[in-house]
């Protein structure tokens, strides 16, 4: 009777083992192929299910980041709404290039003013009319601000005047004859300067050091060994100055450049 109780225990708990397996099996084949993210919150399964070769369940932290990502796309998607151009017989659209030749030459030591003649006539939106016709003028500002390795000065063009009389304001970026930012001519790096002034200075720090070592007299060569360390020491910023010198970049009168409309301008 005993042996037929034991038989009949281990059949149950073979048949309860053969149903957790199944009912894993299946949660897992949901889990596969349902569309939806799905997360676990990591109470289920355990050790068990370590030994059933089942995935281990993400950390809270996962569980979070991943939620937050499914949410967000619940947020509602920005709508611009389209807006006609009200003149556009009368209107140069934001984007036009104006192509134009430099009436004064830069030079980029100094920061100052630049003005500049139309040589094409830009058209309206719709094509009906010119509304920029050449020889209308611009007049604008350039950086003195040159990094080392730069070929560019960086330029603002902030007034437009026709040769009817009508101004215009403006806050455009100045380009090449390409439409590249920046207008560029003759780069002078000043390596002469940069780097033979800063070893000039160097050999001037370094002759009291070759001083002390000719002395055979300890007060005399400790004395001098002292001067040089402080000259070398005063001349530190002054070599340091003249390796940081920017180049300068200057731009003949008549270089072809170009003035893209940083916005759309009403011109009657």
């Amino acid at each position: 009777a005993s042996a037929g109780t034991a038989s009949a225990v281990d059949a149950a708990r073979e048949a309860e083992l053969a149903a957790k397996r199944a009912e894993r099996e299946a949660q897992l084949a949901a889990r596969v192929a349902s569309p939806s993210v799905v997360f676990d919150d990591g109470q289920k399964g355990g050790a068990g299910d370590a030994g059933m070769g089942m995935p281990e369940a993400p950390a809270e932290g996962r569980d979070a980041t991943g939620r937050d990502f499914v949410q967000s796309g619940r947020e509602a998607t920005a709508t611009e709404v389209s807006q006609v151009i009200a003149n556009p017989s009368n209107t140069v659209l934001q984007g036009t290039m104006i192509e134009a030749t430099l009436e004064n030459a830069v030079d980029s030591s100094l920061p100052g003013q630049i003005t500049a003649i139309v040589t094409r006539p830009v058209w309206s939106f719709d094509q009906a009319q010119i509304l920029i016709p050449a020889g209308s003028r611009l007049f604008g500002d350039y950086s003195s601000e040159v990094a080392i390795g730069q070929g560019r000065i960086l330029v603002a063009w902030t007034r437009l005047v026709t040769p009817d009389g009508q101004s215009v304001q403006m806050e455009a970026f100045g380009g090449d004859a390409q439409g590249r930012s920046g207008i560029t001519g003759k780069v002078n790096t000043r390596f002469g300067a940069r780097f033979g002034s800063a070893a000039l200075i160097s050999l001037l720090g370094a002759a009291p050091a070759v001083a002390a070592a000719k002395y055979t007299d300890e007060i005399s060569s400790d004395t001098a060994e002292s001067m040089g360390e402080d000259l070398g020491t005063a001349m530190g910023p002054a070599v340091e100055a003249y390796t940081s010198l920017p180049p300068i970049i200057t731009v003949a009168p008549g270089a072809a450049i170009t003035v893209m409309v940083d916005r759309d301008l009403e011109i009657w």
